[in-house]
């Protein structure tokens, strides 16, 4: 597939309008092949839309959550949500809250993916000290709420979480290991650290 970059104005209320309609009006009924389906959290992400790009080259039928918050226009997917070949084929985005588990577990249960990657998040370390509450909502709770969704599921999934370096803080040793012990210093680094031993209990 070519993935080349196309990009819109930001501007054209038109075409955010139809973004939204489009995320609407999807209906990925039909595209189901259950060993080829992902879900992706932080999809218009820098690393989400890399992973995203790359799922569809496997031939992964790719679907993605997105905050109704967020801008309509999503520059780093732009380009695969203006190509209909991809497009409501085998690239489906469904709006959803990390807070929200209702929203959250209703899409799990209709897209039923067979590997759910989790990297969404608050992610910047020195943002974590202005606003640690909300931080360690997004990191930290979201992940738990995920796990829980997931564990409820009749099938089971692989899941993939997004750990972080700074769950190590002033690590002890370089490099660090499964076994290096865990020193976050920041509300990011702790709310990593939560989440990661979170993943590793489930």
């Amino acid at each position: 597939m070519n993935f080349a970059a196309r990009r819109t104005s930001d501007d054209d209320s038109d075409f955010l309008y139809r973004v939204g309609e489009e995320i609407r009006s999807q209906d990925p009924i039909g595209v189901k092949d259950s060993n080829n389906i992902t879900l992706i959290t932080g999809i218009t992400d820098q690393d989400g839309s890399y992973l995203g790009e790359l799922l569809l080259e496997k031939g992964y039928t790719v679907h993605g959550i997105v905050r109704r918050t967020s801008q309509l226009l999503r520059s780093r997917i732009e380009h695969l949500r203006a190509d209909e070949n991809i497009y409501g084929r085998s690239l489906f985005l469904h709006y959803g809250d990390l807070s929200d588990s209702a929203t959250l577990s209703r899409i799990l249960v209709d897209v039923q993916p067979a590997e759910l990657y989790h990297l969404a998040g608050q992610s910047h370390v020195g943002l974590s000290f202005d606003s640690p509450e909300s931080t360690c909502e997004e990191a930290g709770m979201a992940t738990l709420r995920l796990l829980e969704i997931v564990r409820s599921q009749p099938q089971p999934l692989r899941f993939y979480h997004a750990s972080s370096s700074e769950i190590f803080g002033n690590a002890c040793e370089s490099p660090q290991t499964e076994k290096t012990p865990l020193r976050p210093t920041s509300p990011y680094g702790c709310a990593k650290a939560f989440a990661t031993q979170l993943a590793r209990v489930y």
